[in-house]
Parts: structure tokens; sequence; C-alpha cells
């Protein structure tokens, strides 16, 4: 009995280091996206122009180029991140 538990626990383990590990890449990637676009809004890219050089799909970036619009002048990445977690985003 004890061997079995030892072997689901490690297969628990490993399924929660794995989302762990796959949530990270994920915030990882939206704040890369995050601070490019902030630089290019700075830049005073649209939108198209943006999604066209980061070669991302338009819908795919704009709750980011939204979000980081709204943050203006500050462009706090925190408060661009904490306001893409708001339910609705």
């Amino acid at each position: 009995m004890e061997e079995l538990e030892g072997v689901v626990r490690a297969e628990v383990e490993d399924k929660v280091r794995a989302e762990i590990s796959k949530e990270a890449e994920y915030f990882t990637t939206i704040r890369l996206l995050i601070k490019n676009v902030i630089k290019k809004v700075k830049r005073e890219k649209s939108l198209s122009i943006i999604a066209s050089e980061l070669e991302e799909d338009e819908t795919a970036i704009k709750y980011i180029y939204d979000a980081v619009l709204a943050s203006a002048p500050e462009y706090n990445e925190e408060a661009i991140l904490k306001a893409l977690k708001k339910p609705g985003n």
C-alpha cells in the first residue's frame, strides 16, 4: 500500500511541476509581450504595425495593447499585468 501511495504521490508531483512550469512560461511570454508593446506604443505605433512587427495576430495582442494604452503615461508593467488578470480580460 505504501509503495502505491509513493507512486501516486510521484505522479501527482510530476503533474504539478509540469503545470507550474507551463504557467511560468505563459507569464514570461505575457511579460515579454507587455514590454515590447510598451516600447512600441511609446514610439506611437499603431496596433496593426505593432502586431506586424511582433509577428502576432492583432486580435491576440489587442487586449495587451489596450491595457498598455490605459496605463499611459506610467506604463507600469505590474499594473498592466494585474489589469490583464481581471475577469473579462
